[in-house]
Order: structure tokens, then C-alpha cells, then sequence
């Protein structure tokens, strides 16, 4: 056993009469006559009573344990009464051995079991082939057990809708060899024929049994419908000293049969969350996945004015629903951003998993997709476009066109989410515009932003560096802007005056032309392509635009999809001037205006604490330069910033955050400016008081000149804040070497940080460190774990949905 002590808070109150166990015992016993033994006044009492039983030889102890504690985090026993730790994965330590060991004294063992002479016996026992094996009349090996979700006979697990989704209903897996000669299909009834019995179960096909080798589950029995009880066909030859039966190796015959009408079907399906009453279906489900939160914040404001409005709406991340429930829907409404390289979001990677691999068609439901993206990226709104194509792949019908959001997203999702309305049927009354009137004390927005003044630009780079990292802090005072460790800073950058003087040059029109913007009031067009508009990175439609009024039929070439490869390489360090100098045009204007894309703001992960920086926000920023070009956000921050106010937002996130117990260990990944928030991080637990052990990957080019905040992150590892730290500088050798080197390195300790409930991050460059990271963590565990690669997936997945394993990745 793992013997781990829980402590269960109270959900709800008990219904009627109800009481718990330990009250009703207590209470007869006070009747008996028994009070002065049984007047306990809570569950806490009885506890600590119990608690006072321990044995030394067998290593049984919870005298240590408290509900104080336990309310804390969760402990293993034996846990002696002044014993700190909570988790003691030995169990055989005598009293003796939790002493010193003094000079001069005899050694003495460190473990001692349970047997007279304090040392472990191994009872070798002789391998026995199966009691039963198979024959000409039963050819075929039956193997029974658990489906990892369910437990016994169903009588508590099988209450469950979200795991009677996952299997609803009983079933014989057999390999694809077995059923092409028994000429059996998937769903087909299956006889299951021994010496002893017979059941009839439906078949599922796979090749994660052996040929010649069926499994069934032993869940479901007679009581849900006859000759489903596998149990009738077993072995009857149990071991002679565990009495264990030999459930794993039967012989029996298949062959296929007429499916009997039974009630498994009427197991408890997946339920819907619904405003209205308990016997209405949910008119629409609304799904989200979302990396930073915006579609989750979308999916929760659309969600609301359904519910308010009195519609039956279930709104809920995609991990958190049942793939497989798809088919019980009527309507289902999905929001999704796009992470990484045209990849789900975290809590959307089952539920994309689940539909990638379904076979079951979904003719009966209809669909709506929302997907928010960024279109700078080539993967731009991805994972919105595969659900949308693998929904209309398994002939899910579409409610209304998927729209494809970029930047500027609420005026497009408010224009999807209207047309979703048409196609239910619906008529939402329109928000107030109170609804969205700015709220004395409300905290800057990306609508309406804090000015703030940068107080601190410091370069991070030693001389001789070829990179230009800066540190820069920016005041809050006045704001009302709190953050917190993990969360992201919204920077509206200005473009550059140099630019914005090419950019007129090239087009001859007039800097001081009046101007409709994006912002109410026209504006001299100088100052619309300041602050308003996108003028260095050419998006698609800008490029389309100035395809067709050039008339090159080079550059419309390269903007067909068989090119793509080459358009990419073309515009590898060019602007917009530069397609303009090649390609040039002339228009209006607002015609111009009209085709570019708005300016948008940038997020940085904040790198700072509030806790020790209350007044002021830092950010880590790379100040991106090739040759006479400029990244337009970081040389606003590393150039200009001060020269004026920084429009400034929060955009906080939900789960990568620092752990909550201040004694978990924390394992952080982050070369380059992915440092960042794991600066936040470790000011965070110094200023909480945490005692959990930290452990920091860094990399970069060159260890004398890119080091960014040397000395700080060795003063914590000096005064035992930083507990390692592991540098990888890739270019101050032959051979590069990156962090995830470092990682499969240092695997076997990495391994046992992770076996010790360590929480894991990584934050950077998401299109090659985070996925070579990725793999590095999944050939550790795979290493250490003794696990196949695809099991190490697995884990990981796992870590993922546990919110032990987080990315902030870009």
C-alpha cells in the first residue's frame, strides 16, 4: 500500500437524518451506558484517539499525523509525533534507528522488518503453468481483470457518468487475425464458451491483444441483463497459499451469436450542467480550450448571457468533457486558441485526442467553431480549423461558418456568436452599454490601459554580447494593477519614427492627411501609422493587396498555397518597406488603412514579484535587430520606452503559478528571456517563506556575456533559495549543448524530483525548445521509469492535466 493519509473536507450537508458513521456508533454507545468513553464532539476526537495506536514492528505509526496537518496536504505513514517530514516512503525503521548513531557504538541495521531477527525473507516460490490451457474444442486463452476506471461490480464507479463514457457498456477484445477467421466485426455478439459457463458480449477489435488471446472485463454480471457475467466462464483453480484465483488464463471458444437486449444501456450517462430544470437537456454546449485565457473568457461571457437569458447552456473546458459524450449532444459550440506550432491548447489536448481517433460517426450533432489566433504565425488559428474539419470528417453538421479571429478578436466573436443565436433560434436581448461602462476601481484593461513610466532599463548582455536583453521596470503607482507570479504583461508598442518616415516616403502620401484609424476621430495619418497600425510585419491580406494592385505575377505566385515554403524563406528578415521597394504601388491613403492590419499588443511574461515589488512590474526582453530592421514591440521597450508613457495591461493566467504548497519542489525550464518567470517565481516563495526545493535550467549563447541575472540567481543558490542550477551555454564549446541535454543528463534526479510530487515548467520558444524539452522529459521518464516511450507520453499527459507540467510558451 502507499500509505498515504487524506483528510476529506465536507462537500455538501447530509441529507434528512443522515449522520456520519462515528456519531451514530457514539451515540448508541452513550445509550448503552458507555458516554464516558464514546462523547466525542467531532471526527477530529476520534482521530486523535486512534492515532494513539502504533506498532514498531510492523512499522504502523500515524501519531505525527493531525487534521491540522492533513488540512495542509495529504501525508505517508509512519509519521512519529516529532517527525517534520510528510512523506516517509520507508515503513520498516525501528524507534532505535531515528536516533544518532554515537561513536563508538556497534553498526546496526537501517531497516528492520518485521521477523525475529529484524532482517527481510524471500520465500522463492516455483513458476506453475496455467491449471488450464487451451485445446482443440477451446482454442483460445480468455484474460479477465479491471478496466482502469471502474472498480468491482460497478456498485459505486459504475454512478459515474464521466467514466461509464469511457466504457459504457460490457465487451470481449480480440485481435484482428481471430475475428477475420471467426468472421466476426466490431459490435458483433460474441459467445464466450468454457468447460464451466457461457457469456455473450459484444466485440471490440484491436491489436492490444495477442492472436489466439481475448480479454473481457469482470464489471458487469447478471444483474444488468443475462449472460454478461464473465465470471461464469473463469477458472475455478485459485493458488494454494494466496487463494488468489487464476482469472488471467482460461481456455474457451468463440464463436458469433444474436446480441441479447440488455440493461447495461441504461447505465448513467454523462450529465449536463443546466440553469433550468433537472429533466432538460442542455440546448447548447459550449467548449473551450485556452493557453493565456481569452477563449475561455469568451466561452464564460457568451456562456452568461445564455444563462441569463434563460437558456440551458453547459459550459466547460474540453478536457473536463467526455469526448466520447459527443454523440449525446444536440449542439455543441467550440472556442479554442491555437498553441504552439498549430497545436491544442493544454486543456484541450484529450479531448482532441478523444475526436481524433473516434470512428463513430456524429450525423445527429451540429457544430459551431470560434478560433483565435494570431495570423504573424503560419499555423494561424490551426487547432480551430482541425476541429472544424474532423467534426465535418465525421458528419457533424455546421451551424454557421467557423470564423478565424486575429488580434483585435471581440468584434469577430460577437459577430459568431450573433450568428449562432440565428441558427438556434434564438433572440438574447442586446447588453447594455452600462453593462460595459468603465468601473471606478476596475484594473487597466486591454481597452483601456495603465500609462506607465519605465523606471529601470538595464542591460542584461556584458560587452561583446551579440544580443541586447534588457531588464526593465515600469511603475504600477495609481494603477490599481496587482499581479501575480505567472501572470503576462500587455505592452501597446509604437512602431518605430524611422519606419513610419520610410513607410511615407515609399508611398509619397502626405504624414499630415487626416485619417479615419482604428480609433474614433480621424487622425494625420503620421500618427495613425505610429500607434494604430501594423506596418513592419506584412500580413497575407496586405500582400494580396499589393499583389494585385503591382500586377507581379512573381509575388502572386509565391502567395499560392504550393509556394508557401517559399513565400516564408522570401520574407525571413523583410518588412513591409521592403516588399514596397521590390513591389510598389499607389493608392489612397485610407485605402492603405483599409488593408492593414491593426496594431497589436505584445505579452511578455512578467518577472517579478508583487511581493517584493509592489510599485513596479519587470519584464525580461530580447530587443529583436537584423540588420536595419527592428522587432516593433522590444526596440519600443529598449529604445524609446522611456521617452514617453508605456500603455500597459494584465492578462493573468490560471495555472502557471508557483505551487501553492510552499513545500512541493519546483522544477523550472527557461533559457533566453524564458527566465522570466521564474524570477517572479523564486522572489514569490522567498517573500511566502516557502521550504520546497528549487531547481532551475538556463541556457543561452555565451556564459561570460549571457548569463541574465548572474548574481542574483546565484546569491539564491548561495543562501539555499535556489536549491540547482543547471547551465547549458551552447556556443562556449565545439559541440552545442542545450538545456534538454542538461535534462537527459541529470535524468535519474529529475526523475526523482518527479517521483517526489515536484511541479514542472517550461517557458520560451515554443516552435523548437519546448518540443525538444518535451521529448528529453519523456526519454527520462521512459529511462527511469522502466516505461515505453509512448507510456512516458502517457505520464506526462497525465503530469499536464494535473497541472503538474505547465508551459508558458511562445
Amino acid at each position: 500500500s502507499e500509505r498515504n493519509l487524506n483528510l476529506t473536507q465536507k462537500a455538501v450537508d447530509a441529507p434528512g437524518q443522515a449522520l456520519p458513521d462515528w456519531q451514530i456508533i457514539a451515540r448508541v454507545a452513550c445509550e448503552m451506558g458507555f458516554a464516558d468513553a464514546f462523547s466525542y464532539a467531532s471526527a477530529e476526537e476520534v482521530f486523535e484517539e486512534i492515532k494513539q495506536a502504533w506498532n514498531p514492528a510492523t512499522g504502523y505509526d500515524i501519531r505525527g499525523a493531525s487534521y491540522g496537518r492533513l488540512r495542509d496536504q495529504p501525508m505517508q505513514w509512519p509519521c512519529a509525533p516529532d517527525d517534520e517530514r510528510v512523506r516517509n516512503p520507508i515503513r520498516y525503521l525501528s524507534e532505535i534507528n531515528a536516533r544518532p548513531v554515537e561513536r563508538g557504538t556497534p553498526a546496526r541495521p537501517a531497516i528492520v522488518f518485521p521477523t525475529a531477527n529484524g532482517k527481510a525473507v524471500f520465500f522463492p516460490r516455483p513458476h506453475m503453468p496455467p491449471a488450464e490451457l487451451p485445446n482443440d474444442a477451446f482454442p483460445m486463452v480468455l484474460n479477465t481483470g479491471r478496466l482502469q476506471h471502474q472498480w468491482h461490480t460497478l456498485t459505486k464507479t459504475g454512478k459515474v457518468p464521466t467514466l461509464n463514457a469511457l466504457n459504457a457498456h460490457p465487451f470481449v477484445e480480440l485481435h484482428p487475425d481471430d475475428a477475420l477467421a471467426l468472421g466476426i466485426r466490431e459490435g458483433d455478439g460474441v459467445e464466450i464458451r468454457s468447460v464451466r459457463g457461457l457469456a455473450v458480449l459484444p466485440a471490440v477489435i484491436s491489436d492490444r491483444v495477442l492472436p489466439g488471446n481475448c480479454f473481457a472485463p469482470f464489471h458487469w454480471n447478471d444483474v444488468y441483463g443475462e449472460k454478461l457475467a464473465i465470471n461464469a466462464v473463469t477458472n475455478d483453480a485459485v493458488d494454494p497459499i494466496s487463494r488468489q484465483p487464476e482469472f488471467k488464463c482460461c481456455a474457451v471458444a468463440l464463436r458469433k451469436v444474436e446480441l441479447i437486449g440488455h440493461r447495461f444501456l441504461d447505465l448513467p450517462q454523462a450529465e449536463t450542467e443546466t440553469q433550468t430544470a433537472p429533466d432538460q437537456a442542455p440546448l447548447l454546449t459550449l467548449l473551450w480550450a485556452s493557453q493565456t485565457g481569452n477563449a475561455e473568457a469568451l466561452a464564460r461571457q457568451f456562456g452568461d448571457r445564455l444563462k441569463t437569458a434563460g437558456v440551458p447552456v453547459h459550459v466547460a473546458a474540453m478536457d473536463n468533457f467526455p469526448g466520447e459524450c459527443l454523440d449525446q449532444l444536440q449542439n455543441v459550440a467550440l472556442i479554442s486558441s491555437t498553441f504552439g506550432d498549430g497545436e491544442s491548447p493544454d486543456n484541450g489536448q484529450r479531448f482532441w485526442q478523444s475526436l481524433a481517433a473516434r470512428q463513430e460517426r456524429l450525423e445527429s450533432l451540429r457544430y459551431a467553431v470560434l478560433a483565435l489566433g494570431d495570423s504573424s504565425y503560419d499555423r494561424f488559428c490551426q487547432h480551430g480549423k482541425n476541429l472544424d474539419q474532423r467534426l465535418q470528417h465525421l458528419g457533424a453538421s455546421s451551424l454557421l461558418p467557423r470564423i478565424d479571429c486575429d488580434g483585435e478578436y471581440q468584434a469577430h466573436a460577437d459577430s459568431w456568436f450573433t450568428g449562432l443565436q440565428q441558427a438556434l433560434s434564438l433572440n438574447l436581448p442586446t447588453p447594455s452599454i452600462t453593462d460595459n461602462a468603465p468601473v471606478v476601481g476596475r484594473q487597466p484593461s486591454r481597452t483601456q490601459p495603465h500609462h506607465a513610466r519605465v523606471s529601470l532599463n538595464r542591460r542584461l548582455n556584458a560587452e561583446g554580447a551579440a544580443k541586447d536583453t534588457r531588464q526593465l521596470a515600469l511603475t504600477l503607482e495609481g494603477s490599481g494593477m496587482t499581479y501575480e507570479a505567472g501572470d503576462a504583461l500587455g505592452v501597446w508598442p509604437r512602431n518605430c519614427p524611422e519606419l513610419v518616415n520610410e513607410w511615407l516616403e515609399l508611398t509619397g502620401l502626405n504624414a499630415e492627411q487626416p485619417v479615419r484609424g482604428v480609433k474614433a476621430g480621424d487622425v494625420p495619418l503620421c500618427q495613425a501609422l505610429a500607434e494604430q497600425f501594423e506596418i513592419a510585419r506584412p500580413g497575407a491580406d496586405t500582400l494580396a493587396f499589393i499583389a494585385e494592385r503591382n500586377g507581379s505575377n512573381d509575388l502572386k505566385t509565391l502567395l499560392t498555397e504550393p509556394f508557401k515554403s517559399e513565400l516564408k524563406d522570401w520574407l525571413w528578415g523583410r518588412q513591409l518597406a521592403d516588399v514596397l521597394r521590390e513591389f510598389p504601388i499607389a493608392c489612397s491613403a485610407q485605402e492603405w488603412l483599409d488593408h492593414l492590419k491593426p496594431l497589436q499588443p505584445r505579452l511578455y511574461s512578467i518577472a517579478s514579484s508583487a511581493k517584493a515589488h509592489p510599485d513596479e512590474v519587470h519584464l525580461t526582453v530580447s530587443a529583436v535587430r537584423y540588420g536595419s530592421r527592428k522587432g516593433v514591440s522590444s526596440t519600443f521597450l529598449a529604445d524609446r520606452a522611456g521617452e514617453c508613457e508605456v500603455p500597459i495591461f494584465l492578462q493573468p493566467t490560471r495555472h502557471f503559478r508557483p505551487p501553492v504548497d510552499g513545500n512541493v519542489p519546483m522544477i523550472m525550464i527557461g533559457p533566453g528571456t524564458g527566465v522570466a518567470p521564474f524570477r517572479a517565481f523564486l522572489q514569490e516563495r522567498r517573500a511566502r517563506g516557502d521550504r520546497g526545493r528549487n531547481w532551475l535550467f538556463f541556457g543561452e549563447q555565451h556564459q561570460a556575456t549571457d548569463f541574465y541575472y548572474r548574481d542574483e540567481l546565484q546569491g539564491m543558490q548561495q543562501d539555499g533559495l535556489l536549491t540547482r542550477l543547471s547551465l547549458a551555454f551552447s556556443r562556449d564549446q565545439a559541440e552545442k549543448i542545450y538545456v534538454q541535454q542538461r535534462i537527459q543528463e541529470q535524468g535519474a534526479e529529475l526523475w526523482r524530483w518527479l517521483e517526489e510530487g515536484a511541479h514542472l515548467y517550461i517557458c520560451g520558444d515554443a516552435s523548437r525548445m519546448a518540443r525538444d524539452v518535451d521529448q528529453a522529459l519523456r526519454r527520462v521518464i521512459s529511462e527511469q521509469g522502466g516505461v515505453s516511450l509512448e507510456k512516458a507520453a502517457e505520464q506526462l499527459r497525465c503530469l499536464t492535466e494535473h497541472k503538474r507540467y505547465v508551459r508558458d510558451v511562445y
